[in-house]
Formats: structure tokens, C-alpha cells, sequence
């Protein structure tokens, strides 16, 4: 991807055997083509990075202007990018190929100022969360009040568990000689920081809200 006036970003560090993955963020039309990744690679994976890489070129685009402010030698943006190629060439995670996009890019911008140790959680949450819980954790994102169910019966406890979602309940009287309870299920402060972390730009933020 050309990056027009601002050829003199100088984003080569010098490379070891072991951290080459960096020569493959799609910023310059020289960058290398990830057709001559290791032969190791089947490929389907190969034609899995390629697709990658066509969604996280577009995201990159649009934050082309601040590309000069990032540190591409950065261990912590290293580490997320070496987690995230190495996951996104995989079949099972390609229902997650522009979350994965998302979260690379805001890496990219929040290492300027930070130690992305949160967000290297959140790289590793996605990484495990089945695509039916992401789903759920969006429609709680966009309940206000909270929702009664969830039509995924196995997310509530994994959501618990990650401190991803929180759910209360209320017993408002006796039906039938039994207890009748209502659970109400929420997003916590955690579950809005990780979906807008991998779905939502933060385009000029230097800082994590």
C-alpha cells in the first residue's frame, strides 16, 4: 500500500531470523508479499494471511498520518503482531479476520503510549472466544438496561469467567409454591473496553479512555 508523500517513515528495523513477521504489515507497496513466508505454511493458511492482510491494509489507510509516531521496534507491538499472524492464518479463526484486523491497528496506535498489556489480553480473549459469544457480547453492548436472556446458553458462564459480562438477579414473588426468578444480564467496563477494542477505530487517541 502506497503511502504517497510519507516514503521517508523509516519502519525497517534491523531484523533477526526471528522477528521478519514485522516485513509483512501491509504499509508500503515494497512491503514483502506473505506468498514467501516460510514454506512451512500450507497454502490455505497463506491464502488466510493474504486475506488478512487485504482487510488490514484499508484499516491502515486510515491512519496513515500517524504512522510516523509509531515505534515498529516497539517489543510490546512486536509481540501483538507476531499473536496476531500467527492466529489469523488459522481456518477455525477466519469469522474473527477484521476483529483481529481492528485490534492490530489499535495496537499500532495505542503503543505510542502504552504497554499494551491489557490489549494483549484482549488479543488472547479473542483468540479463545467462540464468534456465537462475540456476538452476544455485541447485543449487550447495545442494551442499555441489560438483557434477560442469551440465546447462546454456554456464553453466560465463559463471559462471567473472563469478567466480560455480569448478571444479577431479582425474586419477585411466589408462583406455584416456587420462587420466581428474572436474571438480567450486563456488559461490564471490561466487556466495553475489549469489543471496542477489537470492532470500533480509535482513529486520534493517544491515550486509552
Amino acid at each position: 500500500m502506497s503511502l504517497e508523500n510519507n516514503h521517508d517513515i523509516n519502519i525497517t528495523p534491523k531484523y533477526d531470523k526471528n522477528s521478519t513477521i514485522m516485513e509483512y504489515i501491509p504499509i508500503y507497496e515494497s512491503s514483502s508479499s506473505v506468498a514467501t513466508l516460510p514454506t512451512y505454511l500450507t497454502e490455505k493458511r497463506i491464502k488466510n494471511l493474504e486475506k488478512f492482510n487485504e482487510i488490514l491494509s484499508s484499516k491502515i489507510n486510515g491512519i496513515k498520518d500517524q504512522l510516523k509516531k509509531i515505534n515498529f521496534e516497539n517489543d510490546s507491538l512486536v509481540e501483538v503482531v507476531e499473536t496476531i499472524y500467527e492466529e489469523v492464518e488459522k481456518t477455525r479463526m477466519q469469522e474473527k479476520r477484521a476483529m483481529f484486523a481492528q485490534a492490530f491497528v489499535n495496537s499500532m496506535i495505542l503503543s505510542q503510549s502504552s504497554a499494551l498489556s491489557e490489549e494483549k489480553e484482549f488479543i488472547n480473549l479473542l483468540t479463545i472466544t467462540p464468534p456465537s459469544y462475540l456476538k452476544e457480547i455485541l447485543t449487550l453492548k447495545n442494551s442499555n438496561d441489560g438483557i434477560t436472556s442469551l440465546n447462546n446458553s454456554g456464553a453466560l458462564n465463559f463471559l462471567n469467567a473472563y469478567g466480560i459480562a455480569s448478571s444479577s438477579t431479582s425474586a419477585p414473588g411466589m408462583v406455584y409454591g416456587s420462587v420466581s426468578v428474572s436474571y438480567k444480564f450486563k456488559i461490564t467496563e471490561k466487556g466495553l473496553r475489549f469489543i471496542n477494542f477489537i470492532s470500533t477505530p480509535i482513529h486520534n487517541k493517544e491515550n486509552k479512555s
